[in-house]
């Protein structure tokens, strides 16, 4: 569906929000789970999913748990990563992280590179795997935080690393560090003072501009050609680069009244969704305009696209997957038997969309159960 017929198909049925009723929404098909618990428990330790990630074409699925040491008296965490085969739901591969970082392992992030390397790193070391390896390839200096990846290189607050060669490059960061790095090697970051900054680490190319929010974190789009902003305030700001120039405001309300927002680009159009406690849009970019709203029957904890109109929408206690050409609510998971919640009462910790539009994966519970499942979307 081309662009303008989907624009003018949403428009012509908006009319106003819908509400998300579960009576009468198809189920989500669940189609397996995997007990993660049994897996990376050593000595009654406290695990959690700290990382989950799909390779490019969505065909495995890559797991980080943490847990704690079985002495109290040790600040570092136990890692493990476990490589899914998301066909099967079963593991193919499973790593103590902790036996080949080197200098302890405090603070570890984990994540595919392509289709066939992934990487794990630490504040002191970072070490690239090949699929179906338990041995490192190549390891090179780590460094704090979250770590931005594409095809060619791994960016953080400091350096950006082509991961091949095993070159780095000084990245000029703001103070709020890295929040994307786009598929051609510009890293995005915000200041506290309202700039954003755009750094090419390879080229060397430098913009800044001011956003006119209160700690900027942006995003680019699925193509790059346009920057999405978040203040702290949940204001909300669009531009397009290189020119910069200002395209509109997609604050949905009085920002101060906001409790929580989530905002996630299409991966492969020139669209994205925000959603304000409950309240869902849809925006396009090019010409920028809102196409859709929807509203949930609980604030959402993240979202992501699945396919060109189809949006999934996690809440604290439920998985929605909306059509979004028809405002529609389309199938639904929710805790009314207790599923989702751990023995301790904590809800769903970490969801996912698999890139092929055709999976959700969703980490469950914490400490006394902890679980992953896998969902299948309904057909599009």
């Amino acid at each position: 569906m081309n662009r303008l017929r989907f624009a003018a198909l949403l428009l012509a049925v908006l009319g106003g929000t819908a509400l998300a009723r579960a009576a009468g929404v198809p189920p989500l098909q669940h189609v397996a789970t995997f007990d993660l618990r049994s897996q990376v428990m050593e000595n009654r330790n406290e695990p959690l999913v700290a990382r989950l990630d799909y390779s490019e074409k969505g065909r495995r699925l890559l797991v980080l748990t943490r847990s704690s040491q079985p002495s109290k008296r040790s600040s570092a965490f136990i890692y493990h990563l476990l490589l899914f085969d998301t066909a099967t739901a079963a593991p193919e591969t499973q790593i103590r992280l902790n036996d080949i970082l080197a200098g302890g392992s405090r603070d570890v992030y984990a994540g595919f590179l392509d289709e066939e390397h992934y990487f794990a790193a630490s504040e002191n070391e970072l070490l690239v795997f090949r699929i179906g390896a338990t041995q490192p390839v190549a390891r090179h200096a780590g460094d704090h935080g979250s770590h931005f990846a594409n095809r060619s290189h791994i960016a953080h607050r400091e350096h950006m690393l082509d991961w091949q060669s095993g070159k780095t490059f000084p990245v000029s960061a703001g103070t709020l560090g890295v929040s994307d790095l786009t598929a051609d090697g510009w890293v995005l970051s915000g200041e506290r003072n309202g700039y954003i900054a755009r750094h090419h680490p390879v080229s060397g190319e430098y913009w800044e501009w001011d956003s006119g929010l209160r700690n900027p974190y942006p995003f680019v789009s699925a193509s790059g050609r346009h920057v999405i902003a978040v203040g702290s305030r949940f204001d909300c700001r669009v531009w397009r680069v290189p020119s910069r120039a200002a395209l509109g405001d997609c604050t949905q309300r009085d920002p101060g009244r906001t409790v929580l927002a989530r905002y996630a680009a299409h991966p492969t159009l020139e669209r994205f969704a925000a959603a304000w406690d409950d309240t869902i849009q849809v925006y396009e970019l090019d010409p920028f305009q809102r196409i859709a709203e929807v509203k949930s029957d609980a604030p959402v904890q993240r979202l992501a696209f699945a396919g060109d109109t189809r949006l999934v929408v996690f809440t604290e206690r439920a998985i929605q997957v909306w059509d979004m050409a028809q405002t529609r609510l389309i199938a639904s998971a929710s805790d009314a038997d207790g599923s989702f919640m751990g023995i301790d009462k904590r809800p769903s910790v970490m969801e996912l969309v698999n890139p092929n539009g055709r999976q959700v994966v969703a980490a469950h519970g914490a400490h006394q159960r902890l679980e992953l499942r896998f969902y299948a979307l309904p057909e599009q």
